[in-house]
């Protein structure tokens, strides 16, 4: 499943190889599920998914991949009927809660939305992203002073951005790329919060100070946020 292409197309074969030896693998058939979606084989990425989920039902990155296509699809049904049979299986894991924030933020109901955040992150401290998400949930609700005491930087100059302080916001994202200026990451965020406040030349500036060539800029990130 390496990034190189002629590498990642044998991956098929050899997954196929070990679930015809041990067909209730659920991990190598989730993968293989994983892989048939990167092949665009997206209907049987989802039968590969329900399979192994019959087999090992609390399986997390089961779980995870299947609700993610159901998100995708916008089937927020089969979504919500999958999360109450994962949170009656393993109660004690939080991934369950944190799907059913996300369903409740793709209706609207972001409030709703932040307690089951809020949840997680009581039961996950130390989960990385449980803290980054209770913040997002509250810039969707406007709560931007509470966002500005975030550890991470990168939500605190997103807040900047919607209150309108376009220069602190500008002054922040420069001292971070300043101090981390070859992470992919942060020269994203950089364009993003330029981009955000609509300094268009700045976002020129930088790309041809950086990379100038699509070709360069290509190679900088694997998936490119700003084709």
């Amino acid at each position: 499943m390496g990034l190189d292409a002629g590498t990642r197309n044998k991956a098929g074969a050899l997954y196929e190889r070990a679930l015809a030896i041990k067909p209730n693998f659920a991990l190598a058939r989730n993968d293989y599920g994983y892989w048939l979606n990167d092949q665009k084989r997206f209907d049987e990425a989802i039968a590969q998914f329900e399979v192994a989920l019959a087999r090992d039902p609390a399986q997390s990155d089961l779980n995870t991949n299947l609700l993610a296509y159901y998100g995708r699809l916008g089937d927020f049904d089969k979504a919500r009927a999958q999360v109450d049979r994962w949170l009656a299986i393993s109660p004690e894991d939080p991934g369950p809660y944190a799907f059913r924030a996300s369903l409740q933020e793709a209706s609207g109901n972001l409030t709703e939305g932040l307690k089951f955040r809020r949840k997680v992150l009581a039961m996950a401290p130390h989960d990385p992203r449980a803290s980054p998400d209770v913040h997002f949930a509250e810039l969707g609700l406007g709560k931007f002073q509470t966002v500005l005491k975030a550890d991470e930087p990168y939500l605190r100059y997103r807040a900047m951005v919607l209150m309108g302080r376009k220069d602190d916001a500008r002054a922040l994202v420069r001292q971070e790329t300043d101090a981390r200026p070859d992470f992919p990451q942060q020269q994203s965020d950089y364009l993003d919060v330029h981009n955000s406040i609509h300094d268009w030349a700045e976002v020129a500036r930088y790309y041809d100070e950086a990379w100038g060539s699509p070709e360069s800029f290509q190679q900088a990130f694997i998936w490119p946020p700003y084709t």
